[in-house]
Order: structure tokens, then sequence, then C-alpha cells
């Protein structure tokens, strides 16, 4: 199973969301700091600014314990401590704080939107990946921003949370958007079709994997396994010679294997040319099986 990174990246966009949120909503003409809470809110601010969180916290949560506040203010200060909170890496807290923003009712629907969105981030963040995940879907029908950005954080939560099946739509358009697709890419959609018994979707990945990779052997024996479940026998004998000419088989089972395949498609000068090489570097064991086995496919070569 592939293992994703922790979402640093996600984790700097959330922190730029919040201090752009919350600055819009407190510079708002129609909602205001009321005047006995000014200087505390414009003092955590200047602390927020100067990188001194700790001492923006001390503020922030003076502010949201008063009990008269708007609920612009206190969406406003829950929002701040939750920026507070975050930059100190206190994630949990974080997250309760986004949601007390929320709940406070002074958001307009757009802001909501984007502590939705910030929320769900920090969940799939946090590990918590089918909450979060489920979260960030419900987001991107309502906004229809499905960038590949969120299309990736979908697939990652779901994925991380073993939904495979929930995970493989997303996983599926964030493959196919990739302009540039890493290993990561290969092996995540192999690995989701691999779990889901979907051989003809991993067959496709794993035929241009072994484009890419020619040199993997795990790549190719997956491909040989999926033909002949497929019932593509003479792909699979194919796919197998392959592997010869590209120097992958280097056992005696190997080489064996391969004289055997031969032989069923009655290519037996072939499987002898494979014996015969394979006792000349010391691979096949020169004893009276194998030199028997030898003796048989040339005779049988002859009377084609």
């Amino acid at each position: 199973m592939v293992r994703f990174p922790k979402i640093g990246t996600t984790l700097t966009l959330i922190a730029m969301s919040v201090f752009a949120t919350s600055s819009a909503m407190a510079q708002s003409a129609d909602r205001v700091i009321s005047l006995e809470y000014q200087e505390d809110y414009q003092a955590a601010i200047a602390y927020m600014d100067a990188g001194k969180f700790s001492k923006a916290e001390k503020k922030l949560k003076s502010l949201v314990k008063e009990r008269s506040l708007s609920p612009f203010e206190r969406s406003t200060f829950a929002a701040e401590l939750a920026a507070a909170y975050f930059k100190q890496g206190d994630q949990d807290d974080a997250l309760e704080l986004y949601q007390q923003a929320i709940n406070a009712g002074g958001l307009l629907p757009a802001e909501k939107l984007t502590y939705d969105n910030i929320i769900a981030q920090l969940l799939i963040a946090e590990g918590k990946y089918a909450q979060g995940a489920q979260a960030l879907e419900n987001w991107v029908r309502q906004t229809g921003q499905a960038t590949p950005k969120n299309t990736e954080m979908i697939m990652q939560g779901w994925y991380s949370a073993g939904e495979f099946q929930k995970a493989l739509p997303w996983a599926e358009r964030w493959f196919n958007g990739a302009t540039e697709k890493s290993r990561k890419h290969y092996d995540v959609m192999n690995y989701l079709y691999a779990q889901l018994g979907q051989d003809a979707g991993q067959l496709s990945i794993i035929n241009q994997m072994v484009a890419r990779w020619p040199q993997e052997r795990a790549l190719w024996d997956n491909k040989v396994a999926l033909e002949s479940r497929a019932g593509q026998d003479q792909q699979a004998y194919q796919t197998y010679n392959q592997m010869y000419q590209n120097g992958l088989l280097r056992s005696e089972d190997d080489l064996l294997k391969l004289a055997k395949f031969h032989e069923y498609y009655k290519n037996y000068g072939q499987g002898a040319q494979v014996l015969m090489d394979g006792m000349s570097q010391r691979i096949i064991k020169d004893n009276k099986s194998n030199e028997a086995y030898l003796t048989q496919l040339k005779t049988q070569a002859g009377l084609n």
C-alpha cells in the first residue's frame, strides 16, 4: 500500500486562508469590532504578524471568553485563536476553534465555505481520513471547485481510510488529470484496482508501468498473472518470453518454466535453445533430468 507523506503543503494553504479570511472579516464596513475590544484585538493581530503566537493566543483566549460578543466578534476572535493554535502546532484545538467560528453565526456564506474547507483539510492532515474526505467531498460538490489539489486530497483521505471504492473515482480523476505522472500515481492506481478486484483496470496500469520501468521484475510478474487470469494465455506466454529477452529470467525455475511455455505452444526449438543457453551459463543444472528434457525438445523440434 502506498504511504502518503504528511500534508505539509495543505497546512501551508490552511494558514494562508485563515489570515486572509479573518482579515477580510475584520475590515468589513458593516461588521466591526466594538471599541472595548479593539485594543486587545489589534494587539493580538500585531503579535500574530510578529510571529509571537503564544502572546496572541493569550490575548485571544481572553477575548473569546467575553460574554457580550456579537456573532461577528465571536467568529472573528475564534478564527484568530484557531490560527494561533495552528501556528504553534496545536491542530486539535485549532480544529475546535475553527468549528466555533462557524457555530458562532457571524460568517457570511462565502466565509463559512472557506472555513468548511479548512476544517476538511485539517481533519485529513490529523489522520481523521474518512471524516475529512467526506467533508471535502461535500465542499467540492457545493462549490464546484474540483481542483487538482482538492481531488488529490479527497482521494488521499478515502485511500488512507481504506475506503477504496470511494477513493477510486477521485483517484482516476487525479491520475488522468496529471500532466506529469510520478511513480506514486501508478502505484496508487495499481493498488486500488488490485484491492477492488478490477483486473482490467489493473492490467492497463501495469502495461503502462512495464513500459516505463522495463527492468522491474515484479511488474512483469503481475502482468503475466493478470493476463493468465483474464484467459489471455497466449499473451501471457509472449510476456514471459519478453521477460527472457529483457534479461529478467535468471533462475533455473524461470528458464524451465519458459521452456515449458515454448513446448506447450509447440515452439520446441525455442524451448531447446533456452535450455542450452541456461546450461552453458550454468543457470540450469546439467543433470540427467534436464538432459533428457533437452533431448525431448530437440527431437520434437526435428519433427516440425
